[in-house]
């Protein structure tokens, strides 16, 4: 049956309404010439039926030798559908070529759109992408989006991160501007540790350095002293040794830990709200407040409040110092709600780890990610701990002047 029904929809099938003195007559004929019958439905002295479109041909000898009377009462499968759309060669047509057209265009890029950039101009990235044979109306299968983040990264060297995707017809580029670091003072200065840390590299362009590799350095620290000594001969003609504060400069890499721990309950309070609502209507005069009405009982128990300004009152271009003001008390009722270990793990991780990355400099290497988890009879902690490798170094200024000895 299931190969006869896959037929009629290919090769169509039609269905009939028969009548006459000797129906059974009929459709025993029909069983003898080998003509399947599908969905008979008798009623009275008539029936319907499905049968192929091949079949209905052959049951003329049977409803002739019967004297049954038989009608189309319906039509389906492919072969009618061809058949009604090849009369209408216009709308066939017009379809075939919306279709192409869509398909030509949801096969190219039309549309190249540029996020995230701050301080570097448009032009200059999409000068680069230009130059990747990144542009309006190429083919998406053409863009490697790998390949075109790496030229990107490569060609503009104030850019810390970069990603490509395809929306549809469009070619989305995010970038994340590298942090400027912050003017060096002018005169005489030190390099200090900003943070905390164990160094794993000083390179001196000027000063003397006062830690070396390996050590642990504490916020503020001075890293290259900018102090500068010398001999000099004084008044009375004796030599001395004279220390002068100068310019310190350099780069000191370090190994910078970064922590961040999240406690969240397995049960916690959910906000439920009641349908319990007092509605106020305020009118401001300048500045003095008017309750004019009040509509609901009082709520008891927390609330929340939603406070929404209706526009000012106008006359012509003068806006009158005249406002009404309506707000919404919802009262609502906490409910216990108790969550899986898992679920609560979950989300304590995800919030770490936002926490933590809202703490880290966007341009910094990462070397080493933990997640320890610990779990109590009715808490989850998380603890996010990130190492990354950076200069912590930064200049601080130092008063001038010379000390002799």
């Amino acid at each position: 049956m299931i190969r006869q029904r896959l037929t009629a929809l290919v090769t169509g099938a039609v269905r009939i309404t028969a009548s006459g003195p000797a129906l059974e007559r009929f459709v025993n004929q029909l069983v003898v010439s080998g003509i399947l019958l599908m969905d008979v439905e008798v009623s009275g002295g008539s029936m319907t039926a499905l049968l192929l479109l091949e079949d209905f041909r052959r049951l003329r000898p049977a409803a002739r030798a019967t004297r049954t009377r038989v009608r189309i009462i319906g039509k389906s499968g492919l072969a009618f559908t061809i058949r009604r759309l090849g009369k209408r060669r216009a709308i066939l047509l017009g379809a075939a070529v919306l279709a192409a057209i869509l398909l030509y265009l949801n096969s190219r890029i039309w549309v190249i759109e540029i996020r995230g950039n701050e301080k570097i101009p448009v032009t200059t990235i999409s000068e680069v992408l230009e130059k990747a044979g990144v542009r309006p109306g190429m083919r998406k299968s053409s863009m490697n989006l790998r390949d075109v983040e790496g030229i990107i990264l490569q060609s503009v060297k104030e850019l810390s991160w970069v990603s490509v995707r395809v929306e549809g017809g469009k070619a989305v580029v995010e970038v994340v501007e590298k942090s400027m670091l912050p003017d060096k003072p002018q005169g005489p200065c030190d390099i200090v540790a900003r943070k905390p840390g164990v160094i794993t590299e000083i390179i001196v362009f000027s000063g003397t350095a006062l830690v070396k590799e390996g050590q642990t350095v504490t916020q503020g620290q001075v890293l290259i002293s900018g102090e500068v000594s010398f001999t000099e001969t004084d008044p009375a003609g004796k030599q001395v040794i004279v220390k002068r504060a100068g310019t310190a400069d350099g780069i000191v890499k370090a190994r910078v830990w970064y922590q961040s721990y999240n406690e969240l309950p397995l049960e916690y309070l959910k906000p439920i709200v009641t349908g319990q609502r007092v509605t106020k209507y305020t009118l401001r005069l300048g500045s003095k407040e008017i309750e004019l009405m009040s509509i609901g009982a009082k709520t008891e128990g927390p609330r929340y409040v939603e406070v929404k300004r209706l526009a000012p009152a106008q006359w012509r271009n003068i806006i009158l110092p005249v406002e009404v003001t309506k707000t919404v008390y919802n009262q609502v009722r906490y409910d216990v709600v108790s969550a899986s270990v898992e679920e609560v793990e979950m989300k304590a991780m995800q919030e770490a780890k936002a926490a933590l990355l809202e703490s880290i400099p966007p341009d910094v290497e990462v070397v080493d990610s933990r997640i320890h988890v610990r779990r109590g009879e009715d808490f989850v902690g998380v603890l996010a701990t990130v190492e990354t490798l950076e200069n912590i170094g930064e200049a601080r200024s130092v008063s001038g002047g010379k000390t002799e000895y």
